[in-house]
């Protein structure tokens, strides 16, 4: 009975010593944000490096975004997430065309477009996307509503689909930018990774048309009786 008891003690610690070990910051990663005109590169541990009121207003303002909590794990107080334990990036490595060794985390520092690209591929064997799961962000979703791009959204000529082909710290200015009385991040939330995981938060892409829609003849009616 004493050594059943034993033996249930020492795996409930090594499943203890497992959840802490996974419950971990990415120290490669890295995010970039405007604030005050300025443009900041932050680290995970940007996040608790301050006093306790400085650190809540932090992950309130970064760690709703996806990739944030989701390389920021112990910074975000993430560690009781439901995504896959799968979800991770193994310690693959490849060589690219000049020689230099590449892993997963140099993903994350591409641009939409090229990382899909990068994702597709096969290298020494291995499908990308499967062995670099968070950086391709190829992992299943838990979010109960759609996330995606407005198809009728314009903001100088382009559609959503340019923030994907852009250079990333380019397409994250743009997303904090506003449109036809609409924010770029709202109405193209697949392109600037804004999908929040409580539906209640959202303002679904639906709802941003037709108050794209109300803009635009508000401001055609005040068009016409101006003249």
């Amino acid at each position: 009975m004493y050594a059943k008891t034993l033996l249930l003690a020492l795996f409930a610690a090594l499943a203890a010593l497992t959840t802490v070990q996974a419950c971990s910051d990415d120290k490669d990663f890295t995010w970039t944000y405007n604030f005050n005109g300025r443009k900041f590169t932050q680290h995970c541990s940007f996040l608790s490096n301050g006093n306790k009121a400085t650190n809540a207003k932090r992950r309130n303002n970064h760690c709703s975004k996806n990739k944030v909590k989701r390389n920021c794990n112990k910074s975000c107080d993430n560690c009781g997430s439901n995504e896959p334990s799968t979800c991770k990036d193994t310690n693959f490595t490849w060589k690219s065309p000049s020689g230099v060794v590449r892993t997963c985390s140099f993903l994350s520092r591409l641009n939409k477009v090229t990382r899909k690209d990068y994702c597709s591929r096969t290298l020494n064997g291995k499908e990308v996307k499967k062995v670099c799961r968070k950086s391709c962000d190829n992992c299943k979703s838990s979010q109960p509503f759609k996330c995606e791009n407005s198809s009728s959204f314009r903001f100088n000529g382009h559609t959503c689909a340019f923030l994907d082909r852009i250079a990333l710290p380019r397409a994250k200015e743009l997303c904090e930018r506003t449109f036809n009385g609409r924010k770029v991040k709202r109405a193209c939330r697949a392109s600037c990774n804004n999908c929040k995981s409580s539906e209640a938060e959202l303002e679904t892409t639906q709802q941003g048309d037709q108050e794209g829609l109300l803009f635009k003849n508000t401001q055609r009616k005040r068009g016409q009786e101006s003249m």
